[in-house]
């Protein structure tokens, strides 16, 4: 199970490396230009992305009931949930491409108060963007079946190809090199558009038989499937939109260069969690192929192999940031400030977030048993509580960065013990006997 489970997880953590590195090229490339062309680029990126990260859960909904209706040997019912799935993100995609083609300019002044060139600059890229939301939830479906498939090589291959053609193209059009019109902005958007088609078509090619007998089928499972999806959005929400909006609220209260070195270890913390976070996408599809054959034994042995494996990575990369922290600093700063806290900061934010991997693994565990309601509540509940015990030392004066960053570890490391409790609570109510069926 281990060597299967590694198989699957190497390319994907591959695959969002590369991405992350060239996201950052193509972002260097354009933020030469002007302030504002960086300025707009990150803000509407970051609103894009939140709204495709909470939209996503329709896709984590399809991967755990795939892989579970695979489990069963439901082929007909895994060919039900594809053309639900694609009926669900083609009319949500379609929807927000109207909505930010049509009022992204009354958003853009309403939402950031953006004015004068900025907004010019913004509504502009917002409107190149705008089929962005629609591509990237048909790109989840797509790579969703490739994980029930067990495909992730062509994931990794697919991925580095789109990632070069967009650096390619943001080269050419963004500046206007070998012949091309300089385009700032639009070249930009262009080129990341192009770049999402392109990784569309090839998914495209290389599903063409699996799409075909999954559009047969009438989308029967649309409501089902969105029921589902709702706890999934709703935990989306809690973790980016309220949780960590509001942490880093306070953060930025404890002044510019703290905010400034958090943010940068933040990207650290980024890279170390990734493994976490792609072992999890592991659990997703084994674990609910195993709750579909009823294997009690091979869903623990799923759980021990992906919370082991993540640990040790997250300690490794841990461990080379720490190591190379001169070079790993000067990659996004030269300020006197914020390069003497970093040293403090850094060890405290990679310290604390060793329970990282319990929380991940076991909250994908608990949704590939079909508990997500329960993880969703707990998630709300205990998230409300920390920031209530935030902001009650916040007003009392005695809350600096170290103890603030403890109650967001702790955060974390309650919600993994419940889960990790949960879970094995959840597996013994199935089979009390210890059978090893489910």
């Amino acid at each position: 199970m281990n060597k299967k489970i590694q198989s699957f997880t190497l390319p994907l953590i591959a695959s969002n490396l590369f991405q992350i590195i060239i996201a950052q090229v193509s972002l260097a490339i354009i933020s030469r230009r002007s302030t504002e062309a960086l300025a707009a680029i990150a803000l509407i990126d970051g609103f894009l992305y939140a709204f495709a990260g909470i939209l996503g859960a329709i896709g984590l909904a399809f991967n755990i009931y795939g892989a579970k209706a695979v489990g069963q040997r439901e082929e007909t019912q895994l060919n039900d949930y594809l053309s639900s799935v694609l009926f669900l993100v083609v009319a949500i995609g379609v929807s927000f491409f109207l909505i930010f083609l049509l009022f992204g300019r009354g958003i853009l002044q309403v939402v950031y108060g953006f004015s004068g060139e900025l907004l010019r600059t913004a509504t502009l890229y917002l409107a190149i963007m705008s089929p962005y939301i629609l591509l990237t939830l048909v790109t989840f479906v797509f790579t969703s079946l490739l994980k029930i498939e067990k495909k992730t090589n062509y994931i990794l291959g697919v991925s580095i190809i789109s990632a070069l053609v967009q650096v390619l193209l943001s080269y050419l059009l963004i500046n206007g090199n070998l012949g091309f019109p300089a385009m700032g902005v639009l070249g930009s958007g262009i080129a990341n558009m192009l770049a999402t088609l392109c990784l569309l078509g090839i998914y495209g090619v290389l599903l063409r038989e699996s799409l075909a007998r999954g559009l047969k089928q009438r989308p029967r499972k649309r409501t089902f499937l969105l029921k589902k999806a709702v706890p999934l959005m709703i935990q989306e929400c809690f973790e980016g939109l309220v949780f960590i909006i509001a942490f880093e609220a306070f953060v930025s209260r404890l002044g510019v260069s703290t905010l400034a070195a958090y943010a940068i270890g933040s990207q650290g913390l980024m890279i170390a969690r990734l493994p976490a976070l792609m072992y999890g996408n592991a659990v997703t599809v084994f674990a609910s192929e195993a709750n579909g054959q009823k294997n009690r034994q091979k869903i623990l042995a799923v759980g021990k192999s992906a919370f082991a494996s993540s640990f040790v990575a997250y300690v490794g990369i841990a461990s080379l940031i720490w190591l190379f922290r001169p070079a790993f600093f000067q990659l996004f700063t030269t300020d006197v400030a914020v390069l003497d806290l970093l040293p403090a900061i850094l060890p405290i934010m990679l310290g604390i977030m060793l329970v990282s991997p319990l929380y991940e693994i076991t909250k994908y565990l608990l949704q590939s048993l079909e508990c997500s309601r329960t993880v969703c509540v707990l998630t709300g509940c205990v998230n409300s509580l920390v920031l209530v015990g935030i902001m009650g030392f916040w007003r009392s004066g005695q809350l600096n960065f170290f103890f603030l960053y403890c109650l967001y570890g702790m955060n974390f490391l309650i919600l993994g013990s419940f889960f990790a409790g949960l879970f094995y609570w959840t597996i013994k109510q199935r089979d009390p006997h210890g059978k090893g069926r489910l």
